[in-house]
């Protein structure tokens, strides 16, 4: 409404002051310049209030995430030292995601050092849950996990996942080398313990026969590789931290 609002406050002045005695033409022109600039301005004032109001929803947004990141930030507490010799323990724990439906409820069982242990059951049954709950990516809502005997709170999460080898169902691989998806950003890693590794997961074999060796690139998740093969380096990933 500014334009056709500018020109009816022009033609009202002209006809107010036209037939008295101090029109002056000169004046009456300064006076349009200035209506002009006027309406200039606020016309570029309300394009800047129309930007600002399509921007804040952006600015809300961002303002959410980062009170979501400091409310789910990952405690890094915890001095205790990471020792695993007799058992893991899960004691009366029960677990639910937003507190929702419950998961996991009062599951009591234990892994003893150097036992291998199958968790079996229909999907929804929260294998990937304790999975999840052994990485600390989760916190159980009551109980706890005790490692000999130390609750898993007592240990700094750093420790704790260094400690931990993890190779999941869906296997991300980088669209970088064999060798750089074996480090994984594991910059202590040697050139050793990745062949170490890549032998452990029964792989070496095939990527000293390839023309780059373990430089070859394997593609945007892993597409230069069989599905076979891409487990293989995840699992090589996994054990190359010797977790």
């Amino acid at each position: 409404f500014f334009q056709p609002f500018a020109i009816i406050l022009v033609v009202v002045l002209f006809l107010l002051t036209y037939h008295t005695p101090t029109f002056n033409i000169i004046s009456f022109a300064a006076t349009l310049y200035l209506i002009q600039k006027i309406f200039t301005y606020l016309e570029s004032g309300q394009n800047a209030l129309q930007s600002i109001n399509e921007l804040l929803p952006y600015a809300r947004n961002i303002a959410l995430f980062k009170r979501n990141l400091d409310v789910h930030r990952e405690s890094t507490e915890g001095d205790v030292p990471f020792v695993f010799t007799r058992d893991l323990v899960f004691k009366e724990v029960s677990f639910s995601y937003n507190g929702n439906k419950p998961i996991l409820i009062g599951i009591n069982f234990s892994m003893r050092a150097g036992e291998t242990v199958g968790l079996i059951g229909p999907s929804g049954a929260g294998k990937t849950s304790i999975a999840d709950l052994l990485l600390r990516l989760f916190k159980p809502n009551t109980g706890a996990l005790l490692v000999d005997g130390v609750p898993s709170e007592s240990i700094a999460l750093t420790e704790w996942r260094e400690r931990i080898g993890y190779v999941s169902q869906d296997v991300f691989l980088l669209n970088s080398s064999i060798e750089d998806n074996i480090r994984f950003y594991n910059h202590r890693l040697s050139k050793e313990d990745i062949e170490t590794a890549a032998k452990q997961a029964n792989i070496y074999d095939f990527i000293q026969g390839l023309p780059e060796g373990f430089q070859t690139i394997t593609g945007d998740r892993g597409v230069m590789l069989s599905g076979g093969q891409r487990q293989r380096i995840a699992l090589a990933r996994a054990l190359a931290g010797k977790p």
